[in-house]
């Protein structure tokens, strides 16, 4: 968490082109608007005439800025936020979001070569994903002063303080750091953030296989191994079920590590003959080769919603044919844009995006969109709703890279016999017609398709996020990267259908309860995350899995009272469902940025206990730190030891009790046993 500045006054044209939604407003005005920029019209004009001018003649560049203004009015498409905020800008900062960066080889120079490439890419706005299984492990032997190696794990701090100290304007870098199953130090890696001070600014994830999870099934020994030229080959053995307690247990309680199916992963990935994937960016939506990037932008999927909340709606599917087919183009010249202005953080970085040219169109707003359409989010038929939209936009992105492709040539490493080769296209997963299209011209771009969470995306265009589910009905959202940190929210599409149905809300905000105020309001396909199955809710993502050629950006909401029983039943479930990643977040587990009511309630009393008990400590320890990045447990703990250091020192320093010597004996008198003399009462 970053310390919050002096809250900033938002412009009125902002919080009037927003409908006085402050969130939205400041989500606008203090990450993506460029100086001058007040109207979010005024933004998508400049990311539409930036990324039209690397179109070859005047008359293309003239047609795509036309059809990407479209694409972008309305929150249409939200493409990724460093696009958003770098296209045009004066300072030359890159419009990718996020780089894999592999660490080269087992040595402290590769070590540091990697924290110094993760350095260079957050000074232009990157963040980065990183794998530590290359390293040696814990106890190894080094041929140095240190005679044996502090493992793997102990350089994830390196890589996290890296992160937390360079500044991105507001923001820091994001990081996942990653490790395989059978690497040694596996099971410290699991447990190292549940100190929470360490490794605070990075995400965890471990790489998990076939052979683990069936392991762990048939309640099998696991072999954890590592093997290099200098130490030869180390291995030990463990119950598979320790390690599967860890990540169970972790993500119940601290919210990580996330599992990431590598396995799956390999197996459909597109790219293995030309860009292998080694690693993931940091919130996993994408699988990447070295030097590979996210080139991301997402369809929001409410907004061609015909007729909403009626009996007729429907799905525009003209518009959204056509926005798919723009939103390929869009993101396919952010990579040229991003070429020709030298906009790579790294030469390695632009070469592997030369090479594959990959792109991630997305989606966001599912959760609305099912509502719109009087679907109940975990209902099969919500489910099959989903699947055939994500189908749809599968065909029409494959089909406008093969255009792309026939007009500007396919991306330099593409092979037809080898790319079709990938199990992503096996079966009758793509109409023929496709597939040929593919053979004859070849494919603009190594993979297309995937799905961010889109957060601050979303609430920009005030829509659910990714393909999850509605949060809650009001919540609070707390941003770290706002100069106000705390929001009460109620979603826009609950006000949205008042509109549409004449509902009477202004009992709302003296309710007692209004989560149930909101819900004998609503229908009942007005589903929030806590009221949804967590196995239909995996459903969904594999539904629309099979479709995207990339990976999902998941996390599974759990109120507070789920068992770990529960986390081993989502895991197991999303492993065998064909998923390529997932995480849970148990409601309280850390401090989140969605909280509903309840959980906020909860929240403030404990920043105010956090407070008193603050005072209290720097009222007898003036030179008390201040950490602005400290959570309220941080605080409560860093009070309550610096009081328990200066008690210890008070005692220290105390004299010795004075012991009474004399020699004259005569000095020393008898306590008497009465005195002699008036008594008195007093009253009381």
């Amino acid at each position: 968490m970053t310390a919050q500045t002096e809250t900033r006054t938002i412009p009125a044209e902002t919080l009037q082109a927003f409908g006085g939604d402050e969130l939205r407003a400041r989500v606008f005005w203090e990450k993506y608007a460029l100086e001058g920029e007040t109207r979010p019209e005024q933004m998508w004009d400049r990311v539409a005439r930036e990324i039209a001018s690397v179109e070859p003649d005047p008359e293309r560049r003239e047609h795509w800025q036309r059809e990407f203004r479209w694409l972008l009015d309305r929150f249409r498409f939200l493409p990724g936020g460093r696009i958003m905020h770098g296209a045009g800008a004066s300072r030359k900062v890159t419009l990718i979001n996020c780089f894999y960066e592999h660490i080269q080889g087992d040595s402290i120079e590769a070590i540091y070569t990697a924290a110094m490439h993760a350095a260079k890419t957050y000074s232009r706005g990157g963040g980065i994903g990183i794998d530590i299984t290359p390293l040696r492990p814990r106890g190894a032997p080094v041929h140095n002063a240190a005679k044996t190696s502090t493992g793997a794990v102990s350089f994830m701090e390196l890589f996290s303080l890296t992160t937390g100290l360079i500044g991105q304007s507001g923001r820091r870098g994001a990081l996942l750091l990653s490790i395989e199953d059978r690497h040694p130090d596996v099971l410290e890696f699991c447990r190292v953030k549940r100190n929470l001070t360490s490794v605070r600014f990075a995400n965890i994830s471990v790489k998990l296989s076939d052979a683990f999870m069936r392991a762990v099934e048939q309640d099998q020994l696991w072999t954890l191994w590592f093997e290099g030229p200098e130490v030869g080959r180390i291995e030990r053995t463990i119950p598979a079920r320790e390690l599967w307690r860890e990540l169970v247990e972790g993500a119940r309680d601290w919210a990580e590590p996330g599992c990431l199916f590598w396995d799956t992963v390999k197996r459909f990935s597109t790219s293995e003959y030309c860009l292998p994937v080694l690693g993931c960016n940091p919130c996993a939506e994408q699988v990447l080769s070295h030097g590979d990037c996210c080139d991301l932008g997402s369809i929001n999927l409410a907004a061609f919603v015909d007729n909403p909340f009626r009996p007729d709606a429907r799905i525009d599917s003209d518009a959204l044919l056509r926005a798919v087919k723009a939103a390929v183009r869009f993101l396919d010249n952010v990579h040229e844009y991003c070429l020709t202005h030298d906009l790579y953080p790294l030469p390695h970085q632009r070469e592997a995006a030369r090479t594959g040219r990959r792109i991630g169109v997305g989606i966001t707003g599912l959760g609305d969109m099912l509502v719109m359409l009087g679907l109940r989010y975990d209902s099969d038929e919500a489910i099959r709703a989903a699947e055939q939209v994500m189908a749809f936009i599968r065909d029409a992105a494959y089909l406008a890279s093969t255009e792309l492709a026939a007009e500007k040539g396919p991306f330099p490493a593409f092979d037809p016999d080898k790319h079709l080769s990938s199990l992503f296209f096996s079966g009758d997963r793509f109409p023929p017609e496709i597939t040929e299209h593919i053979r004859r011209y070849g494919l603009r771009n190594v993979s297309l398709l995937t799905i961010p969470p889109v957060g601050s995306g979303s609430a920009l265009a005030g829509c659910s996020n990714g393909l999850e589910p509605i949060f809650a009905l009001q919540y609070v959202r707390r941003s770290e990267s706002l100069s106000r940190e705390y929001y009460a929210v109620l979603h826009p599409l609950v006000a949205e259908y008042a509109r549409v149905h004449g509902l009477d809300l202004r009992g709302l905000q003296d309710a007692s309860d209004p989560h149930d105020y909101l819900r004998s309001r609503l229908p009942a396909h007005f589903v929030t995350a806590h009221e949804i199955d967590p196995i239909k809710r995996v459903d969904m993502q594999a539904a629309l899995q099979r479709h995207i050629d990339q990976s999902i950006s998941s996390t599974v909401n759990l109120p507070r009272e789920a068992t770990a029983e529960t986390v081993e039943r989502v895991y197991f479930h999303a492993w065998k469902a064909g998923l390529k990643g997932i995480s849970v977040y148990r409601e309280g587990s850390r401090e989140g940025v969605l909280l509903s009511p309840e959980e906020a309630k909860r929240r403030h009393q404990l920043m105010a206990l956090a407070d008193r008990v603050d005072s209290i400590a720097r009222a007898a320890v003036p030179e008390l730190p201040r950490d602005g990045a400290a959570s309220p447990e941080q605080r409560i703990e860093t009070a309550v030891r610096a009081l328990a250091d200066a008690l210890d020192a008070v005692r220290r320093q105390a004299p010795e009790q004075l012991q009474l010597v004399a020699d004259d004996a005569s000095l020393l008198r008898d306590r008497p046993r009465r005195l002699d003399g008036p008594t008195y009462r007093v009253p009381t």
